[in-house]
């Protein structure tokens, strides 16, 4: 209308047939109005030059004669004769071009081109005008249609009431529609602990008072939900009104999301507060039911002696998924993957997959709690977890972690400090059985005899804690049951009823004979159990709870065994019973030695004569071998355990007996000392100690041994008071036919001649001993000689000359304690 209006006003004013507006590049100007222009015409040469060119104003008189531009669809087609047009300028660039053409020639004036040029600017102006009104309207319409798409509920308000709502605020309220909404008050939508502040920041807002602000408010639907939303406010004109724009983002799962993150932070002082594994894994699983509202989760524990994943905890739900939750063995499954390689991972889909952790298994979520275990969140649908679950799940894996690992530090601290105060109070309990055995070690120093050493034990050991009685015991007695020898803080009624026979052994009897047998403490930790329950009584009417038997034992000989009774098990320790078992060898090695000792000042002794008919026994099998009589004339132990003994024989084949012994492995060598008749001297070396072990266990000596067709008779000197029953038990055991033929106690006639071998033993190395015995025994000192020194040193394994110096020195010995001054 505007373009119509001017081309028809401007012909009327400069008196031309032809005006017309044209718009665009030079190339490409259409006719937006005409007066006198055909419809079809093409833009003229002079509109196109004034664009082309960038010319405000191309005036033209004479069109025919016009060299700077094609005149010729003016000049010729319409019939034109002289022109003048004016850019129309718009934002800084031509939008087109206003000209007038005459059919006439004629002049345009300056008044004319002023004229033309004023109406091109006010053309500008008004169409300037209509493009950014246009522009205003176009962006309005898309800001419409951005509010109405829009996620965040916008409403616009004035004076508290809206006038405008988007469909976002709609569904966030729950109305119908808009119109249900449209008057209504804004704080009649707001949560009423929120109403005064909300209405307070709009008035501000609406007066201007307030800058644009962020507040997080709670909206109540039309059902009575309430959602938390952001809110962000400004003023806005609306429809020529001043009005107030707000709008609000739903954070209600960002809200719940924070709140659960908060309730999850301070779970974990629950985790930290848990002592043991097996709580801190029931605390998480109650955590991800009742926080997380997971359905199915399994906290499993790595168990190191199995190799395997256990499950240690589980949700309530579990149970209704997957039943009993599956141990994970090793290397099965996506559970055990995930915990070996140490980092989470999310199993979107796991259905018909071997890896899953069970069938109805659609998605799981594993995630390693260290080497402690792994967290498994299991799902029956396809992607089951969203992001926000996961994170949660993860935080509640790192904390249920740090729990564990604090627990163990603790588990750890506790445990040292248990070992701590263990081992303190066993030291204490080994100090004080320390000063227990000292005492006794002291008491039995001081003892004379075997029966005062017995009792002073029991003595001083019954002073002591933690013992309530104690006893010493025969374990086989003179009928060969177990008999006490002396006891304390004890009567002799409960004596009477602990000594038993062997029809009918009691459990003290027992005891004692296992220990002397086994040769080591042996311990009853509760004597109101088992076998022990018959002596219920006594043992609470005593107060003791433990016995303990330790024998009383030197080079493998028991003398008797110790018997205490102790209040409770837990003050019997592994040490106190190493210290109470070399407590027993050295109450062992006192009575030897006291008995050892009572054997040199007395005057009589006890001779046994024993019969032994086993071929285990050397003497009766080489004489039933060789057919004849042997004897031993003397024997001489060796460092290397061996013993050369020196052997007659009498009306037996010398070569015989060097072949049948040749085979034997108990003799690694023989040699022929020399012959008198039909009487032949043998050394014969002798790997079998057993015969001399016991004999010098037992402090016993042999006073003759011979053998005649495969019975050996031997005579053994014991001291008086001697353990002849123990003799004969072990020498029974060693050749079971062995059988006692005699026992006589006589009179120690060569008293003076033992005291004189002990005081040679004293004087004599043992490298001189030997050579002066053995030389003794072969005949060296026989006349005529019956053996020479180098025989004897071949004997000894020895040189001639180191031999004969060993010789030497233990005879000028020998003589010295006979001629020097003052000797014995």
């Amino acid at each position: 209308m505007l373009f119509e209006t001017t081309v028809r006003r401007v012909a009327r004013a400069l008196d031309v047939s032809h005006v017309r507006i044209l718009s665009g590049s030079d190339e490409e100007l259409r006719t937006e109005a005409a007066v006198g222009w055909r419809p079809d015409a093409p833009p003229s040469g002079q509109a196109q030059y004034a664009v082309t060119d960038g010319k405000p104003v191309v005036v033209v008189d004479d069109l025919s004669s016009e060299e700077r531009f094609d005149t010729a669809d003016a000049a010729e087609v319409e019939g034109l004769r002289s022109g003048a047009c004016a850019t129309v300028g718009l934002r800084g660039s031509d939008w087109g071009v206003l000209e007038a053409h005459a059919r006439t020639h004629r002049r345009f004036t300056q008044d004319d081109v002023t004229f033309l040029q004023n109406v091109a600017t006010v053309l500008a102006s008004a169409i300037e005008r209509n493009v950014i009104e246009g522009e205003r309207r176009e962006s309005s319409e898309r800001y419409r249609t951005l509010v109405e798409v829009s996620p965040s509920a916008v409403v616009v308000h004035r004076d508290g009431d809206l006038v405008y709502t988007n469909p976002a605020f709609v569904s966030l309220v729950g109305a119908a529609d808009e119109t249900a909404l449209l008057g209504t008050e804004l704080a009649s939508l707001v949560h009423r602990e929120d109403e005064a502040a909300v209405t307070t920041a709009m008035s501000q807002t609406m007066a201007g008072e307030a800058e644009p602000t962020r507040q997080e408010r709670r909206i109540v639907g039309h059902d009575g939900s309430v959602v938390h939303v952001e809110m962000t406010s400004r003023a806005i004109e609306y429809e020529g009104e001043r009005a107030v724009l707000t709008v609000a983002t739903d954070v209600t799962e960002r809200k719940r999301y924070e709140e659960t993150l908060d309730t999850l932070h301070e779970t974990s002082r629950d985790l930290m507060r848990a002592e043991t594994q097996a709580d801190i894994c029931e605390t998480a699983a109650e955590t991800a039911a009742d926080l997380l509202g997971l359905s199915a989760l399994i906290v499993y524990t790595f168990e190191s002696d199995t190799g395997t994943l256990e499950p240690a905890a589980t949700t309530p739900s579990t149970s209704e998924l997957l039943g009993s939750p599956p141990t994970v063995e090793r290397g099965a499954g996506y559970v055990w993957e995930t915990f070996s390689a140490g980092e989470s991972r999310y199993f979107p889909d796991v259905a018909d997959e071997s890896g899953a952790l069970d069938d109805v298994v659609e998605s799981q979520l594993v995630i390693p709690l260290g080497t402690h275990g792994a967290l498994v969140a299991v799902s029956d649908t396809v992607e089951g977890f969203e992001e926000p679950t996961i994170e949660l799940l993860h935080i509640l894996a790192a904390n249920t972690e740090a729990a564990m690992d604090r627990a163990g530090r603790e588990q750890l601290l506790r445990d040292h400090d248990s070992r701590l105060t263990r081992q303190n109070e066993e030291l204490r309990k080994l100090n004080h059985t320390n000063k227990i055995v000292r005492d006794v070690n002291r008491a039995v120093a001081q003892a004379s005899t075997r029966r005062e050493i017995e009792q002073a034990v029991c003595d001083r050991l019954a002073e002591a804690e933690p013992y309530v009685a104690v006893w010493v015991a025969e374990a086989e007695g003179p009928n060969g049951a177990m008999t006490p020898l002396a006891w304390a803080d004890t009567d002799a009624d409960y004596v009477d009823r602990i000594a038993d026979d062997l029809d009918d052994p009691t459990p003290e009897g027992d005891l004692v004979r296992r220990a002397a047998d086994d040769q080591e403490v042996v311990v009853v930790e509760d004597v109101l159990t088992n076998e022990w329950s018959e002596r219920r009584t006594e043992a609470l009417t005593y107060g003791f709870q433990t016995v303990v038997a330790v024998p009383l034992v030197d080079n493998e000989r028991v003398y008797s065994v110790l018997v205490l009774h102790v209040a409770t098990p837990e003050t019997v320790t592994e040490q106190e019973l190493a210290v109470l078992g070399e407590l027993g060898e050295t109450i062992g090695y006192a009575i030897h030695a006291v008995e050892r000792t009572r054997a040199l000042v007395t005057d009589s002794v006890v001779e046994l004569e024993f019969e032994v008919a086993d071929e285990r026994f050397t003497f009766s099998r080489l004489s039933a071998a060789v057919g004849g009589s042997i004897r031993m004339d003397g024997a001489v132990a060796r460092p290397d355990g061996t013993h050369l003994c020196f052997v007659r024989t009498e009306a037996v084949d010398p070569d015989l007996v060097e072949e049948t012994l040749a085979e034997w492995s108990s003799a690694p060598s023989v040699s022929r000392i020399n012959e008198d008749g039909d009487q032949t001297l043998f050394e014969i070396q002798l790997s079998e100690p057993r015969l001399f072990e016991l004999l010098r266990e037992y402090d016993g000596t042999i006073q003759s041994l011979t053998a005649t067709d495969g019975v050996a008779t031997m005579v053994v000197e014991l001291p008086q008071g001697g353990d002849t029953r123990g003799l004969w038990n072990d020498l029974s055991e060693s050749y079971p036919t062995t059988e006692l033929a005699a026992r006589r106690e006589t009179s120690q006639s060569n008293r003076q001649h033992r005291d004189q071998r002990s005081w040679v033993e004293g004087e004599l190395t043992e490298r001189q001993f030997e050579a002066l015995q053995t030389a003794y025994y072969a005949g060296f000192y026989d006349w005529p000689r019956e053996v020479t020194g180098e025989v004897l040193a071949e004997a000894l394994d020895v040189t001639p000359p180191t031999y004969h110096y060993h010789l030497r020195a233990a005879e000028r010995k020998l003589v010295s304690g006979v001629f020097e001054s003052g000797s014995n």
